[in-house]
Formats: structure tokens, C-alpha cells, sequence
């Protein structure tokens, strides 16, 4: 019995371990990319400008970001935060290929979105059956 009990704790340690071993660095990558879009003088500005739809997008996608980052960290909250970054990657991609004119470059936010699908969409797929 002693060695049953063993066993459940060691795997609910591993599950946790495999949980946790990609959202932290996920929700500190989406932090940080959020972080870098606030301030005046963020290199963000330009590609934001030739966008063409004002810096106001700039700070939906910060604040979508930063605050999609935080909710990855909170159970209750992760599939929220996964969508809300997930969002501005489709966002990136979709601006990269049809506004910027350079579909090489919506890779990376393609691999940044699939990344996040890899991560949460055991749990996005149990949210959506609710």
C-alpha cells in the first residue's frame, strides 16, 4: 500500500514537473515581448507606425502581452492568458504577410503561436467543452 502511495506522489510530482517546465518560461517570454512595447522610445514603435493603425495597437497588444503572460502563471486564469497571447501572435502573422509584405517574418510569431497551442491545448480543448 506504502508503495502505491509512492508511486501516485512521484507521478503527480513528474505531472506537475512537465506542466510547469513550459508555461514559466512561455509566460516570462510574453512578459518580457509585452514590457518591451510600453515605452516611448521601444523599437516597437516603427513597426507598429508602418502598420499604419496608430500606436494604440501597439498598446493593445503590451497590455494583451504583459497581461496574458501574468495569466499563464495562474491556473485559473492559463487558458485565458494562452488565448489572449495567442491572439497577438495570429494578429502578427496576419500584419507580417498582408499589411508588411513579408510572409518570412510571420514564422516567428507562427512558432511563438503554435508553441502556446502545444502548451495549453489539452486545457483550451476542456474549456471549450464546458
Amino acid at each position: 500500500m506504502k508503495l502505491l502511495v509512492e508511486q501516485k506522489v512521484a507521478a503527480s510530482r513528474t505531472d506537475v514537473l512537465k506542466k510547469w517546465i513550459f508555461r514559466i518560461p512561455a509566460a516570462l517570454l510574453f512578459i518580457a515581448l509585452g514590457y518591451s512595447k510600453f515605452g516611448d522610445t521601444s523599437s516597437w514603435i516603427t513597426l507598429f507606425t508602418a502598420i499604419g493603425l496608430g500606436q494604440w495597437l501597439r498598446t493593445l497588444c503590451a497590455v494583451m502581452q504583459f497581461g496574458g503572460g501574468l495569466m499563464i502563471l495562474i491556473p485559473r486564469t492559463f487558458v485565458l492568458g494562452i488565448l489572449s497571447c495567442a491572439a497577438t501572435m495570429v494578429g502578427a502573422m496576419l500584419a507580417w504577410i498582408f499589411v508588411l509584405g513579408n510572409p518570412l517574418a510571420a514564422m516567428i510569431p507562427a512558432a511563438l503561436l503554435f508553441a502556446l497551442l502545444f502548451i495549453g491545448g489539452e486545457e483550451i480543448i476542456a474549456f471549450f467543452k464546458l
